[in-house]
């Protein structure tokens, strides 16, 4: 029988990163909107053309039979989209995908899921900690994994945390923007720290996943897993973004409710104007919260760990954009 991995959202920011590495070492079919443009991006790969918001269970039946493991990345990161977009896209297709993959007895099913499912707390969160999500989006994202253990599948869900690199520029333009133009501030003492996580990283972890499925690790099945980095401060982050891209550290310090009334104003001018802030209040909680994740579960079960350091990752950036 052959092995074969079948991709949600090869094309998205990060299945950009995780589809080159999987179809080097194994079989693999995506389901994308634009078949011939995830052909000439992915020569290895079979390519399927499916709308998911629009597709029936019977057509992504036929989308993902014969897979071996069905790898769930499509989805909407967008701390500023309504409830019903982002619950119609992390969860709805996500409920859809998960009944065609039970017709079909898919054998595993691996899901990209976020941190942002936990409540906020001073401990390191581990994977059992309390389920409380801050934003819509966390929200999203914890109604798809709760239907997802419910189903009859063999799962495994990776927690990334704040993905950074190439190509997650939403976080870093505008931030450097404000230093360049010495408009950006520390928010509260600055001691804050922020649980990023190289993108590179995140998709060795989906790698590392497929691996071990393909081994028979039945440790690791209907399990979830915290996929973190490094944990710089807010002013860490900060001075290495200024010595990397050369831009002025920040020397003002503003308190968190100042930063986000202010964010939220000028958020509620851009949106007057039909416009996207560049930073909205929902930035600057990602910004000023400090929190810390457990991520002994990945290293001890799934025997991975996230080893690329914040300063090589804000490198690595600062090459691809100029190259």
């Amino acid at each position: 029988m052959v092995f074969l991995v079948t991709i949600t959202g090869s094309t998205g920011r990060l299945g950009q990163v995780v589809t080159p590495l999987l179809s080097k070492k194994y079989k693999t079919r995506l389901i994308v909107r634009n078949a011939a443009k995830a052909q000439r991006e992915f020569p290895r790969s079979e390519s399927v053309a499916l709308d998911l918001s629009a597709a029936s269970i019977a057509e992504l039946r036929r989308a993902v039979r014969g897979s071996t493991v069905v790898i769930h990345l499509a989805g909407l990161v967008d701390l500023l989209a309504s409830r019903e977009k982002l619950f119609a896209i992390n969860f709805e297709i996500t409920k859809k995908l998960l009944a065609a993959c039970e017709a079909e007895k898919i054998p595993f099913f691996l899901h990209a899921s976020s941190i942002s499912i936990y409540a906020d707390s001073n401990k390191p969160i581990n994977e059992e900690s309390e389920k409380k999500p801050v934003t819509l989006y966390g929200e999203s994202k914890l109604a798809a994994e709760q239907s997802i253990s419910k189903s009859n599948l063999k799962w495994v869900a990776l927690r990334p945390g704040i993905i950074y690199g190439p190509h997650f520029k939403e976080g870093f333009w505008p931030l450097l923007r404000q230093m360049k133009k010495r408009r950006a501030a520390i928010i509260g003492n600055g001691d804050n720290k922020i649980p990023l996580v190289y993108e590179v990283d995140v998709a060795k972890a989906f790698v590392k996943c497929v691996e071990e499925l393909k081994k028979g690790n039945k440790k690791i099945l209907r399990q979830a897993f915290n996929i973190v980095g490094e944990y710089p401060t807010q002013r860490e982050a900060f001075n290495l973004l200024s010595q990397v891209f050369s831009v002025p550290m920040p020397t003002r310090q503003v308190s968190v409710r100042f930063a986000r009334n202010t964010a939220s104003i000028i958020s509620l001018l851009y949106k007057f104007f039909g416009k996207t802030p560049a930073f909205p209040p929902e930035y600057v909680d990602l910004l000023a919260r400090s929190r810390v994740y457990d991520t002994s579960k990945a290293k001890q079960l799934l025997r991975f760990n996230a080893n690329t350091s914040v300063k090589r990752g804000i490198n690595e950036i600062k090459k691809a954009w100029l190259s």
